[in-house]
C-alpha cells in the first residue's frame, strides 16, 4: 500500500501543486511567485511523441508548447500566479501525444508527463451490468481510441457507375452513403502498463493487411528528439522523418533499484524488473497505484468503483474500471469460456452460447459484441486491440487477443483483467479456438504486459466531466 503517492524523485508528494512539490517543499522561505518563477526558470515543456490518423501533419505546431504564468486570485499561501501550458494547433487532427515538463539543464529530467487524447467520437455513457447485477457506467470508446480516418458521422460515400453492352458508351453514375463498419482495422488505441499513467505506441492495425500478427506501430514521431526502441525522430512528421518500428526498450534492468520515479523519468519506455512480472523493484508491490484507497488482492479486493489517483490515465471524471465491470459477457459470470469450430463449418461455433453476444452479430470479426445488460439489443464491440509483449515491447495478436485492464490485482504481479482469444490453429488439423475470461483466470498476465484501458464513471448517475472532443 503506498501513501503518500511518489514523484519522480522517488519521494512523497509534498503537495499537489507540481511547483510547490519539487521548488518550495524544498525551501519553506520561498513564497508561492517566487516558487513558480524558480520552476519555470529551471524546467521546460516539450512534446515527447505524437502520432495523427491519417496525415503527415502534427496537431501541436512546431515552437507552440510553452510553460507559462497565469494570474491567479485564489490565494494559494499568498500567491498571484502560478504555472501553467499552452500550445496551438493549425490542423487538428485525431490521435495521441504525450508532452512532457523536464528540466532545462544537465540531463533534462522529466518530472511529469500528459497526455492529450484527440478524437471525433461522440462519446457517450452506457450502462453495463456485470454478473451480479452491479452497474457500472462505462464510456463508449476504450482510452485512446481513434479510428482510421473515416469519421463522416459514421459513413462514407461511393460513386458508382453502371454500364450497359460494352462499347455502348452509356453508363449511369450514383453515389451512395455506406455506413462505415463498427470498427476498422486500422482502429487502434495506446497500451498501458498496469499501474501507471502513460500510453504507449497503439498499432497502425492495417500495415500488414493479412497478417495477424501485426508488428507496425502507428507512425509517430518525437519532435523533441527522443529515443524509443533506440531510435531517435529529430525533426517533426511533416518532414517525413517518422518511426514505425515494433521495439520499445526495457530499461528496468535487473540491477537497476528504481521504483515508481524511474517510470514517471521515462515515460516513453516500458519497463520491467527481471523476473519479466513486474515494473518496481525492491519487492515492493503496491496494489492501489490505479485504486487510492485500496490494499487487498484476490477475492478480497474491492469491487467498488475505484478512487482515483495520480496514476490513473483516464480523463477527469473517469477511472480504470473495477474487477467485475465484464463478468456479464459470459453466462457463467468469471469462469473461463471456450469456444471451438472446424474451419470447414467455421459459423458452428461450439460453446458460443455461453457466450453474451448480441444476437445477429455472434460472429467474430476483429472483435466480439458483447451486451451490456440482459435486454441490449444493440451491443458493445470490444476491439482485439492485441498487446504489447513484455520481452522488448513488441506488439503482439492484434486483432486476435485483447486484455481490458481493471483496477486491481488478483495476485501481487498479476492484474484482474477482461480477456478474450481467438486464434486458427497451425496444425495437420486445424480448428478455430476462441476463449472468454471476464475474470483473472489463465493466462495469466503480469502486470508488465502494456494492454488496453477501458474507462468507466468515476460515479454511478455522473456526467462527462469534461469535454474529450
Amino acid at each position: 500500500f503506498l501513501t503518500p503517492f511518489h514523484n519522480y524523485a522517488d519521494e512523497a508528494i509534498a503537495d499537489p501543486w507540481i511547483h510547490y512539490d519539487i521548488i518550495k517543499s524544498k525551501d519553506g522561505s520561498m513564497t508561492g511567485d517566487q516558487a513558480a518563477q524558480a520552476f519555470m526558470n529551471d524546467h521546460e515543456v516539450v512534446v515527447l511523441w505524437e502520432d495523427v490518423a491519417f496525415s503527415s501533419q502534427a496537431f501541436i505546431d512546431a515552437g507552440s508548447l510553452k510553460l507559462n504564468a497565469a494570474s491567479v486570485n485564489f490565494g494559494i499561501d499568498g500567491a498571484t500566479v502560478v504555472p501553467y501550458i499552452t500550445f496551438s494547433t493549425s490542423t487538428l487532427q485525431e490521435g495521441n501525444a504525450v508532452f512532457v515538463i523536464r528540466k532545462k539543464t544537465g540531463d533534462k529530467t522529466i518530472v511529469w508527463s500528459y497526455n492529450i487524447w484527440v478524437s471525433a467520437e461522440e462519446f457517450e455513457l452506457s450502462n453495463w451490468t456485470n454478473h451480479n447485477y452491479e452497474i457500472t457506467q462505462m464510456l463508449s470508446v476504450p482510452l485512446g481510441f481513434n479510428r482510421d480516418g473515416i469519421n463522416d458521422n459514421g459513413s462514407f460515400y461511393m460513386r458508382l457507375s453502371q454500364h450497359s453492352a460494352p462499347g455502348t458508351g452509356e453508363s449511369a453514375p450514383q453515389t451512395i452513403k455506406v455506413n462505415r463498419p463498427p470498427v476498422m482495422r486500422a482502429d487502434n488505441a495506446p497500451y498501458y502498463q498496469w499501474g501507471r499513467k502513460d500510453p504507449f505506441l497503439p498499432s497502425c492495425g492495417d500495415t500488414l493487411a493479412l497478417n495477424i500478427y501485426n508488428n507496425s506501430n502507428k507512425k509517430w514521431h518525437s519532435p523533441a528528439g527522443y529515443k524509443i526502441n533506440g531510435k531517435v525522430t529529430s525533426t517533426r512528421a511533416s518532414d517525413g522523418a517518422t518511426n514505425d518500428h515494433s521495439t520499445l526498450r526495457d530499461t528496468h534492468e535487473d540491477y537497476r533499484t528504481e521504483g515508481i520515479g524511474f517510470s514517471i523519468k521515462n515515460p516513453h519506455d516500458i519497463c520491467r524488473t527481471g523476473n519479466v512480472h513486474d515494473w518496481i523493484k525492491g519487492g515492493s508491490h503496491p496494489y492501489n497505484l490505479w485504486f487510492a484507497t485500496n490494499h487487498l488482492i484476490g477475492d478480497a479486493a474491492p469491487t467498488t468503483t475505484p478512487v482515483k489517483t495520480i496514476y490513473d490515465p483516464c480523463p477527469p471524471g473517469f477511472v480504470v474500471p473495477r474487477k467485475t465491470f465484464a463478468t456479464g459477457f459470459t453466462v457463467s459470470g468469471g469462469a473461463r469460456v471456450n469456444v471451438t469450430a472446424d474451419p470447414a463449418t467455421p459459423n458452428d461455433l461450439e460453446g458460443l452460447d455461453n457466450l453474451n453476444l448480441v444476437e445477429g452479430k455472434k460472429e467474430f470479426v476483429w472483435g466480439w459484441w458483447f451486451k451490456r445488460n440482459s435486454s441490449d439489443t444493440e451491443g458493445q464491440f470490444f476491439p482485439a486491440f492485441g498487446t504489447r509483449g513484455i520481452n522488448g515491447g513488441g506488439l503482439t495478436f492484434v486483432t486476435a487477443r485483447a486484455f481490458y485492464q481493471s483496477a486491481t490485482l488478483a495476485e501481487p504481479r498479476v492484474p484482474y483483467n477482461f480477456f478474450f482469444y481467438h486464434w486458427w490453429s497451425r496444425t495437420e488439423n486445424p480448428t478455430l479456438s476462441s476463449y472468454v475470461v471476464t475474470l483473472y483466470d489463465t493466462p495469466r498476465p503480469s502486470r508488465v504486459l502494456p494492454s488496453t484501458v477501458w474507462p468507466s464513471a468515476e460515479q454511478y448517475g455522473g456526467r462527462l466531466g469534461v469535454s474529450l472532443r
